[in-house]
């Protein structure tokens, strides 16, 4: 662990209320407040969501389940593409044939998840997430026409989202404060705004379904977040899962999917 996560840490750990309770309040980032655009982070990094995988699934395995959003940006994609009137032939079928893809391009799902989340967009993966890491290792000759196919409907829909945003353009968010049209990946950089922006929406209606449900979740990150543990629970009910998808698809007209995920770590 660097020594600055822990800072973070201790941070952290100094801003307990009792036990192993911290408040946390959530706010756009920076520049995306007036507009409401994009994701919504923890303030002075006070929260869960703030912290790596590797830090976070550790301190948070014992309360909480990982719940998610399935293959969401791919899903924000094609609903775009298909509002626009353009071809997303191998968007949906990735979709609809995931863990087909995935092994065609590699053995190691993670480094095959990468790759996908890549060519969404233009070759910079933290433009999925600052947090997420590349991973190292080639990928299948065999997948070569497949990913050149994606690569083309992906790049005609950054394309066009910047066309249709024209007024954002200038917009200047996150430390650098750097315009979208100053950016050297300009086109993807302000489609993963709009994207996180679609993925926030999503995930308030499913915070709201969850409170109607009596459930709460504690932690936003993102496609998903952290709800918390009934006492003696031993799995996450199926029929939330079901149910919370249903009510969020047909608010939003997007065709998700929720799954528990595993908190992995070493």
């Amino acid at each position: 662990v660097s020594q600055s996560r822990y800072k973070h840490l201790s941070h952290y750990n100094k801003h307990r209320i009792s036990g192993s309770k911290v408040n946390c309040s959530y706010k756009f980032g920076v520049g995306c407040e007036a507009n409401q655009l994009g994701r919504l982070f923890p303030v002075d990094g006070i929260g869960l969501q703030s912290f790596r995988f590797d830090i976070r699934n550790p301190l948070a395995k014992k309360y909480y389940w990982d719940i998610d959003f399935e293959n969401a940006h791919y899903h924000i994609a094609e609903k775009f593409c298909k509002e626009y009137g353009i071809k997303h032939d191998a968007i949906t079928y990735y979709i609809n044939n995931r863990e087909t893809c995935l092994s065609m391009i590699s053995d190691n799902r993670k480094k095959a998840k990468t790759e996908f989340l890549k060519v969404l967009y233009g070759g910079d993966i933290k433009l999925y997430s600052d947090m997420y890491m590349d991973v190292d290792g080639s990928t299948k000759i065999d997948s070569y026409q497949f990913m050149k196919e994606l690569e083309k409907e992906v790049d005609t829909l950054s394309t066009l989202i910047w066309l249709k945003h024209a007024t954002f353009h200038t917009l200047k968010i996150g430390k650098e404060k750097i315009p979208f049209s100053k950016k050297h990946n300009q086109k993807y950089s302000l489609m993963s705004l709009i994207f996180q922006t679609e993925e926030r929406k999503l995930l308030m209606i499913l915070d709201w379904y969850l409170l109607k449900r009596k459930r709460y979740m504690g932690v936003f990150i993102h496609d998903g977040g952290l709800v918390e543990k009934l006492e003696g629970e031993t799995q996450f009910p199926e029929e939330l899962l079901v149910e919370g998808a249903n009510i969020v698809n047909t608010i939003s007209g997007y065709s998700m999917k929720l799954a528990v995920k595993d908190m992995k770590y070493e």
